[in-house]
């Protein structure tokens, strides 16, 4: 779930009774609240010192996460195929409900008048 919001205050300086007192340090991380309306799931991902820090510059500039950042281009570079899956799923699904609505292979060439090539038997070594 994500938090509706987030300040988390730092203190800085050393431990113990000869400590300079330092005033502690708000940090407001409203811009990179989880707007997410739907669970997510965790994974580690391993980058590429160069690219990550990229990516962190980038967050940074665009004031949002890198976890966002990744997220959005996943989504961009995989939507069409994970909507792909999604459909083929769905079709699945419907098969297995009724699986007299579908037709076999023969049949549907037939009807669009096309032919597949049929491989030749290979030999087999006694």
């Amino acid at each position: 779930m994500c938090p509706r919001n987030l300040s988390i205050t730092f203190g800085a300086g050393r431990v113990g009774r000869t400590a300079p007192r330092f005033q502690p340090i708000g940090l407001d991380t409203t811009p990179y609240i989880c707007h997410a309306t739907h669970a997510m799931k965790k994974t580690m991902v391993y980058l590429p010192e160069a690219l990550h820090e990229g990516l962190r510059q980038l967050a940074f500039e665009h004031r949002t996460s890198m976890a966002e950042l990744i997220r959005r281009a996943v989504e961009a570079a995989y939507r069409e195929t994970i909507e792909d899956i999604r459909d083929m799923e769905a079709e699945l699904a419907d098969y297995l409900k009724d699986p007299s609505t579908s037709i076999s292979l023969d049949e549907f060439l037939a009807q669009r008048k096309l032919s597949v090539p049929r491989r030749a038997k290979a030999a087999r070594s006694a």
